[in-house]
């Protein structure tokens, strides 16, 4: 089964952002939102069918964290 939804500018554009090569919007939407984890089974479920890393920008995480260590070391 499929539905229409209204998505404005900004929400289709970070779609597009996160969605690889010959992706679906709905796998985008299920890779980025998955079902809620309520229990351990679930999570352990999500975390077996985990695809790639956690963050979409590893790169950022890692400026960011020399960037709060400099400010650490400065004092």
């Amino acid at each position: 089964m499929s539905r229409n939804v209204n998505l404005d500018d900004e929400a289709i554009a970070a779609l597009e952002a996160h969605r690889r090569a010959g992706e679906s919007f709905s796998r985008v939407v299920k890779r980025l939102a998955p079902p809620p984890i309520k229990t351990f089974g679930d999570l352990e479920k999500f975390l077996d069918q985990l695809d790639g890393p956690l963050f979409s920008d590893l790169e950022m995480l890692k400026r960011a964290r020399e960037r709060r260590a400099e400010r650490k070391n400065a004092h």
